[in-house]
């Protein structure tokens, strides 16, 4: 139970990450790769290489918590 609050609260965070994130990328480029992106291309190749990474989080975090219940 405990572990399944756990993981549910990390997919709520992530799928909070993920709602800011879509909202303005250049402003969670923490680590400037959008920033010093040569051309709009690769930036835009980033931007979706991060959601990507952020909705397989999810996925992983709720298909743990629904292996918990089963």
């Amino acid at each position: 139970y405990k572990s399944a609050i756990s993981n549910y609260k990390r997919m709520l965070e992530h799928v909070r990450k993920l709602r800011l994130y879509k909202q303005n990328p250049l402003k969670y480029d923490n680590k400037n790769f959008l920033k010093n992106a040569p051309n709009d291309a690769i930036r835009s190749k980033i931007i979706q290489s991060r959601i990507q990474h952020l909705q397989t989080e999810i996925n992983t975090l709720y298909n743990n918590i629904m292996k918990l219940f089963n």
